[in-house]
């Protein structure tokens, strides 16, 4: 992975290739590198995936030449991506490179293999597959929660809700509200609640004050992204936008923005910048794993397994 700025967008698709080979693994056991990079991905490599030094000969390749070339070229790059995903985590990444064999090392059930799964389901809007993304809020809400600080407070903001809590953005405000004593509810005339719709508030969480004045406190705002849109989401969650429903907290909240899918270190950069903190696969598992309390999320185990294996088994 060169990791470059002029090839960002070409590193972030080798992604999705590095993706489709660890669910191959995650499933069999094992997996081929070569053989799991999609077929699609091979059969337009000359179009998408031209070779870094392409433009620096000085001889015209013959087409089959061209091809090979681009194939070996976009099969070396996913290797490399595997390669830096086991550098990124080490002994939290769940699978072995060996050679062209990427091996599944894992327990079964982990938190990898979980937005793994989101980002390889063939569907996060319909069916059961919804509940993802759904879950994807919550678990990263705690754990992000959990890294900033073990006693950081955090509630789920965003939309749909769960029966046992805020029915509506108003109702999520007023609860959000009355345990802080900020972000008091006080729309824009004219703004109707009704269309409020979350603001692209999924989870707020704060430490406690040490000297429990509720004034001034220090707020963090999560949006989550689980589709292949994600990186077009950056602004989805905009402070001047929504300080047209509340008060202004007096200290500017912090942006936190979490999606599931791994981001190589160009792309990682220029979101930070437009998005705010940002929480790829390999922070979120690192954080998941080092600082999470488990019964925090216990309730959701059941259900983050049903849907891991259904994924793997579609």
């Amino acid at each position: 992975m060169t990791n470059n700025y002029r090839y960002r967008g070409r590193d972030q698709r080798t992604t999705v290739d590095a993706d489709q080979v660890e669910k191959e693994a995650y499933r069999n056991g094992t997996s081929s590198i070569d053989q799991a990079v999609s077929d699609d991905r091979l059969a337009g490599a000359v179009e998408s995936f031209s070779p870094d030094h392409a433009d620096d000969m000085d001889v015209s390749l013959e087409s089959w030449q061209a091809d090979d070339l681009a194939v070996d070229t976009l099969i070396g790059a996913t290797h490399e991506e595997l390669l830096r995903r086991a550098q990124l985590l080490k002994g939290l990444y769940p699978f072995e490179i060996d050679g062209n064999t990427l091996r599944y090392t894992g327990d079964g059930f982990g938190i990898y293999e979980f937005l793994l799964c989101i980002c390889t389901a063939p569907t996060i809007t319909k069916g059961g597959y919804v509940r993802l993304p759904r879950l994807f809020e919550r678990i990263v809400g705690h754990t992000s929660a959990s890294y900033f600080g073990p006693d950081n407070r955090c509630l789920h903001f965003g939309s749909p809700r769960t029966p046992e809590g805020p029915a509506g953005f108003a109702d999520a405000a007023a609860l959000l509200a009355e345990q802080t004593n900020e972000f008091i509810w006080k729309p824009n005339n004219g703004l109707d609640p009704a269309n409020a719709g979350d603001q692209g508030v999924d989870f707020v969480f704060w430490p406690p004050l040490l000297d429990n004045r509720s004034i001034a406190q220090q707020f963090f705002l999560g949006q989550c992204a689980c589709g292949n849109d994600w990186d077009t989401k950056f602004d989805d969650l905009n402070l001047k936008k929504l300080f047209k429903w509340f008060d202004a907290a007096v200290v500017d909240p912090v942006r936190l923005f979490a999606t599931p899918f791994h981001i190589v270190d160009a792309v990682l950069i220029e979101s930070s910048r437009e998005a705010g903190f940002v929480f790829d696969r390999a922070r979120i598992v690192g954080a998941f794993e080092r600082y999470l309390d488990k019964s925090k999320i216990e309730d959701y185990n059941e259900e983050v397994r049903s849907l891991t294996l259904e994924v793997l088994t579609e």
